[in-house]
Parts: structure tokens; sequence; C-alpha cells
């Protein structure tokens, strides 16, 4: 009996295991015109936005990058709900909450290459946010001619 429990609890724990690994990151993308010079992702990402956030965040997986292109730099940070609603809900809290930032200003919505965009500025960049599929999307541009690095971007993710 002793031998059996214990062989099915190796099993359940490579099950686990094999669960886990299967799992795969979301893919950070390549930004034409620019190299990733640093990137996190999965915890380490989502830790990284609750703290932008100032909260804890319903996502389930994450990736931040910084760019360097050839003209300025390009900072992203993403996030990955369960569904579509979850990632709606997300999006409508931070649009709800941009009015009344004491860090950003000038909140514009635009349509850039068929998306839905809302522009802020702040931090000395052009900002950017948006959402795709399950995906919460902010884009920062500082340095150089943020839409042609925004498109460049949302090339990447099509």
């Amino acid at each position: 009996m002793t031998f059996k429990a214990s062989f099915i609890a190796v099993m359940m724990m490579l099950c686990a295991w094999v669960a886990q690994a299967a799992q795969k990151e979301p893919e950070i993308p390549s930004v034409a015109g620019c190299s990733i010079i640093a990137e996190r992702s999965g915890r380490t990402a989502l830790t990284e936005i609750a703290y932008l956030h100032r909260k804890q965040i319903d996502a389930k997986d994450a990736y931040s990058a910084e760019y360097k292109c050839a003209d300025g730099s390009l900072y992203v940070w993403a996030s990955f709900s369960e569904n579509n609603l979850k990632a709606q809900q997300l999006y409508k809290d931070m649009d709800v909450k941009m009015p009344q930032s004491k860090v950003f200003s000038d909140m514009k919505k635009m349509k850039v290459d068929g998306m839905n965009i809302t522009k802020v500025q702040g931090m000395g960049m052009d900002n950017y946010y948006f959402m795709k599929d399950t995906g919460n999307y902010w884009v920062s541009v500082k340095d150089a001619d943020s839409m042609k690095y925004l498109k460049a971007f949302l090339k990447s993710i099509k």
C-alpha cells in the first residue's frame, strides 16, 4: 500500500511539473528600429505592474520591456487576463482613474491602425494605453517620434 501511495504522489507531482513547464510565458515582441535592453516576464513583471498600479491586478501573466531605439526609448508594460471580460475590467479601471491622475494629463482618445488607443502626457513621455484580446498594454515613448514607435509596436503584436 505504501508503494502505491508513493507512486501516485510521484505521478501527481510529475503531472504538475509537466503542466507548469507547458505554460508558455508571453513572448516579448521585437519592434522595428529598436533593441530590447531590459525585459521581465511572469511573476516579476506582474509584481512590477502591481507596484505601478499601487495594488494587485487580476492578471494571469505579464511582461515589461525597455527598448533602445534609433532616436529615443520605448517602454512597454503588458498584462494578460484569463478572459476578455477580466481584461476589459482592468482597462476600464485604468481609464476611469486616469482623469484624476496627478502624474498624467491631456487625455485623448484616438484610433491608430484601427485600434482604440488612449494617449496621455506624463513623466516626460508620450504614453499610450489600449486593450487587445485579453491583453492590456501601456506604451511610453521618450525622445522620439512617439506615433512612429507606437505603430511599430502595434505591428509587432498583430
